[in-house]
């Protein structure tokens, strides 16, 4: 009897334990995935990141990929992000996607666009230097292209494309319209420095000579113990001829 105890205590023990693995299991494969679902991107120069957060599973694989490749070069700048989710229409569109844009974005700098399944809208939200690049004109406009281009065909992968494609393209011409504006301004200042030179000469020529008699009053005025040599190196006179009579 004594046996038979001890070894339904062992089974029940053993079962009990299967049952807590097989309850944990569900829970770990959720954190896992749950650490696999962003996909990142590191600009190795500027420590900006690209960020895929497709909470909604619209994307493939390859899709994120894709997307991913469109958003690095924004990383030069700031922070970009792509979201997906499904707003419960507590908040209008514009203050929900500010606060999806604190919850987004870590960096001093960045770009979300935010597609709202539940309304099925997209919206592009931008801050500090992206801000500058992306004014809010601009953004709205993106976000309705990308809103129209995801009502007409449906692909997920479409809008976003577009939208970061737009974005990327503004911070290319943001790089090489700097090095222009540089020069311009230089040009400008050397512009400027030359008129200020050309009033100052102008002013200059203007000032009242001093005459013959103030110069030889001078003179007379130093040469009172002594006698002093004048003459003359260049005269210019005028001659009046005679009429004829």
């Amino acid at each position: 009897m004594m046996g038979n105890k001890i070894g339904m205590t062992i089974l029940l023990a053993v079962l009990l334990c299967g049952l807590t693995v097989q309850a944990a299991e569900p829970g770990s494969m959720q954190a896992e995935a749950a650490q696999t679902e962003n996909v990142f991107y590191t600009n190795p120069s500027t420590g900006y990141q690209a960020i895929i957060m497709d909470e909604r599973n619209t994307l493939s694989e390859e899709d994120k990929e894709e997307l991913l490749q469109i958003m690095e070069p924004i990383t030069r700048y700031g922070q970009a992000v792509y979201k997906t989710v499904t707003s419960s229409g507590t908040f209008g569109a514009n203050k929900y996607a500010e606060i999806q844009y604190g919850a987004s974005i870590s960096a001093d700098s960045g770009v979300l666009v935010l597609l709202d399944l539940g309304s099925g809208t997209f919206k592009v939200r931008c801050g500090g230097k992206m801000e500058r690049i992306i004014d809010k004109k601009l953004a709205k406009t993106i976000s309705t292209s990308a809103t129209n281009a995801f009502a007409q065909n449906g692909q997920a992968i479409t809008p976003p494309k577009y939208a970061f494609e737009q974005v990327s393209a503004r911070v290319e011409q943001a790089r090489k319209a700097l090095p222009v504006k540089y020069a311009c301004n230089a040009m400008l200042a050397l512009i400027i420095a030359m008129l200020i030179n050309f009033v100052l000469v102008e002013r200059l020529s203007q000032m009242q000579k001093t005459s013959e008699q103030e110069l030889m009053d001078n003179v007379i005025g130093y040469s009172r113990h002594g006698e002093v040599l004048i003459e003359y190196l260049t005269r210019t006179e005028t001659y009046h001829p005679r009429s004829k009579r």
